[in-house]
């Protein structure tokens, strides 16, 4: 299992945005290679070892190294990217295989 953990700092992170930004993250869901998926904010946890500088995560589940390859040129993830990299300031990506 591949499990695909992408953090977003949004260049504008006021309420609008930030819910705007999670749609359109959800769209991504029908997407049939997503096993599983979840869309959040920063948990109010303030520890030395938590950075919780980010404004949206998104944490997908793939069955394996192919699903996820296929979801990164799936239509509906390019038409994602184009529709909202402008949004964002930073991505960063941490992927686990399980």
């Amino acid at each position: 299992m591949i499990i695909h953990n992408v953090f977003f700092w949004l260049k504008n992170p006021i309420a609008e945005e930030i819910s705007g930004f999670i749609e359109e993250l959800k769209k991504l869901e029908k997407i049939a290679e997503i096993k599983q998926m979840h869309v959040g904010v920063p948990a109010p946890i303030i520890r030395p070892v938590v950075d919780n500088s980010y404004t949206v995560a998104l944490t997908v589940f793939f069955m394996d190294l192919k699903g996820h390859d296929a979801y990164q040129v799936h239509e509906d993830h390019k038409t994602f990217l184009g529709n909202n990299k402008e949004k964002w300031s930073k991505v960063q990506i941490y992927d686990i295989n399980v």
